[in-house]
């Protein structure tokens, strides 16, 4: 993107779909770039869509078919795209109403203010980093319920999980988080809970079968190793 902006700062229109593109970084602003596909690429990181919030014209946006969506629905990969980008008003080709986009800020920040509350002061700079539109959202809209208020859109019931976090001595733990949320950040709530350091712990995921499958993928989500509502995850250590 920064040679684009360089190169051809009059575009208005960049079709990057089937390249090998992993993440978006630079803080180089196309004026007049009004159209992007990113369709087949293999961007991985929510916060590569970050810095397409700099390009004021920017509102049709094709995005499909990459890693970071491969755990997720379709819908939520919607919501949670819109809900970071507010100029946007086609997506994937359908229009974007007041409605939905309303909808979808509102699990937006849900999904964000449920991670938010877990972390530890030192990490919530760089949590605010990685979603800058949190705290705007947060004035705008109020403090989000997490328990699934009836009065709420029916997307945001389903949007957090009940959890049991138990560790190698027995203690145990019951949480609601986002089905979003990644190991990474789980971790970090792990260590505010029990006070063990990300990198010392290993997690795993108890099925109903009393299997258990380690959680060994950091960027992963939870919905990913198919964690549902009720599951248990076990905490050990190195």
């Amino acid at each position: 993107m920064q040679f684009c902006a360089r190169s051809c700062p009059n575009l208005s229109k960049i079709m990057l779909g089937d390249n090998p593109i992993s993440e978006i970084v630079g803080d180089e602003v196309l004026h007049n770039l009004s159209a992007l596909s990113l369709q087949k690429t293999q961007l991985n990181s929510w916060t590569s869509l970050n810095p397409l919030r700099m390009f004021p014209a920017l509102t049709d946006l094709r995005i499909s078919e990459i890693p970071l969506f491969e755990s997720l629905s379709a819908k939520s990969c919607r919501y949670l795209v819109l809900g970071r980008l507010k100029q946007i008003t086609k997506l994937n080709g359908s229009p974007v109403t007041d409605s939905e986009r309303k909808d979808a800020e509102k699990y937006y920040l849900q999904q964000c203010h449920a991670e938010f509350i877990e972390l530890d002061d030192g990490k919530r700079e760089e949590f605010m980093q990685e979603n800058p539109r949190y705290e705007e959202l947060l004035q705008f809209y109020g403090t989000p319920s997490l328990s699934g208020d009836p009065d709420e859109p029916e997307t945001l019931a389903g949007g957090l999980i009940k959890l049991t976090l138990l560790d190698d001595n027995g203690n145990e733990i019951h949480k609601e988080l986002p089905f979003t949320i990644t190991v990474k950040n789980l971790k970090l709530i792990v260590n505010h809970l029990f006070k063990i350091r990300a990198t010392d712990q290993v997690l795993f995921f108890q099925t109903e079968e009393n299997e258990e499958v380690q959680l060994d993928d950091a960027e992963r989500s939870l919905h990913y190793y198919g964690i549902a509502d009720g599951a248990t995850i076990r905490v050990r250590t190195n």
